[in-house]
């Protein structure tokens, strides 16, 4: 029996068969606050959040928070909850940080030295 890459090569020629090609690529090591900076990364970022179904994502996410779990009356620990809060931060902390890359930062100005050096005496009027 042949196999169906073979099968499918007779009947739609050489050419349709798939071509995968692996990129290999270096992680991401930009932080939150790098890529708020880059206002090309912001653009993006606004233009996939325009995306209706990235923004059906997000609610779909919103909609499977953590704190939409109830615990049953009896038999939950300290320590459950605690585990509880920690999740329900964590996955609030992460949508809104998704939320935060179609926001630009802008750069602080830089602080100009309005004071005198203190080596050498101030003059008084």
């Amino acid at each position: 029996m042949r196999s169906l890459k073979t099968l499918l090569r007779n009947l739609l020629g050489p050419e349709s068969e798939p071509k995968l090609v692996f990129e290999r690529r270096e992680a991401w090591r930009l932080t939150l606050e790098e890529w708020r900076k880059q206002e090309a990364m912001v653009s993006e970022s606004i233009a996939l959040a325009k995306n209706l179904t990235y923004r059906a994502q997000i609610d779909v996410l919103r909609n499977s928070h953590p704190c939409h779990t109830l615990f049953t009356p009896i038999g939950v620990s300290p320590t459950d909850r605690i585990v509880m809060q920690a999740k329900i931060e964590g996955y609030e902390l992460a949508l809104n940080n998704l939320e935060a890359m179609t926001r630009y930062l802008k750069s602080p100005k830089p602080l100009e030295a309005t004071f005198s050096d203190p080596d050498q005496p101030t003059k008084r009027k």
